[in-house]
């Protein structure tokens, strides 16, 4: 048994639309661009899943996040990186006060999205399994 991610793309019009994890690699390591989502923000669901000889056999997590486009089709890995390091700043400060809520808030809003019931039916049958599987799943930051 293995592990497997698989990435999908919720698009303009909400349809999911499934990127080979290869391709996806090549983007995030800047070898390969996205033209067809130039300038946009992208809200793209990893799926983390353990799988035997491609049979899905469980559901590990289910991350869904949000990353940019720059206009030339290379996603915005350093404003992505910028935002979790923040993000992790945040966590790991003892001060809770409002305006770290606020703040910490904020990021998680930059960063999370919440995919509605077409997209939880879209991806349940994308990676052939239940939805309830996924969303049972679902990674949720923390709140102290």
């Amino acid at each position: 048994m293995g592990v497997a991610l698989r990435y999908v793309i919720a698009d303009e019009s909400g349809r999911l639309v499934r990127i080979p994890t290869a391709r996806w690699e090549r983007v995030f390591h800047e070898k390969e661009s996205l033209p067809e989502y130039a300038g946009q923000e992208l809200r793209v669901i990893e799926v983390a899943l353990a799988v035997n000889r491609r049979i899905v056999e469980q559901v590990f997590r289910v991350l869904p996040f949000r990353i940019r486009v720059r206009p030339n089709g290379q996603l915005d890995i350093r404003g992505h990186a910028k935002i979790a390091v923040r993000r992790l700043g945040l966590l790991a400060e003892d001060t809770v006060d409002v305006e770290h809520e606020i703040a910490r808030l904020e990021l998680d809003a930059n960063y999370f999205w919440e995919p509605e019931q077409v997209h939880w039916r879209a991806l349940g049958k994308i990676i052939g399994i239940p939805r309830s599987q996924l969303e049972r799943r679902i990674y949720r930051p923390s709140t102290h």
